[in-house]
């Protein structure tokens, strides 16, 4: 997480205005995981008839799916052995990362 922060260029990236914390309790899969990935998939990267890679993150079932492989938290923290998503040269925010690795932890739950 810290060499995403440093890749960011150590930016002030919390969620809230004053940057001194953001929330990442009670995440739940319709109000901050089905936004952020239709913020975070434009141009139907990740849905679609023919979805990047085959990844379609448009329903619960498939974004859990890969959310309990590992592959989701892997690719958007830019973990070693996972392709880095967005992209190698962009990431999300940190507090984006830890309210999904929240939701994850909590089991992926469709709520």
């Amino acid at each position: 997480m810290v060499l995403t922060w440093i890749k960011q260029e150590e930016i002030n990236n919390s969620c809230e205005a004053s940057g001194t914390a953001y929330i990442t309790t009670n995440m739940s899969y319709s109000n901050d995981i089905t936004p952020f990935c239709k913020q975070a998939a434009p141009a139907g990267c990740h849905s679609g008839s023919k979805p990047q890679e085959g990844i379609d993150l448009t329903t619960h079932a498939n974004v859990s799916k890969y959310a309990l492989n590992g592959k989701l938290y892997g690719s958007l923290a830019h973990l070693a052995d996972f392709i880095a998503m967005p992209s190698a040269n962009v990431s999300i925010s940190f507090c984006e990362i830890s309210k999904i690795k929240s939701w994850i932890d909590s089991g992926s739950k469709n709520n």
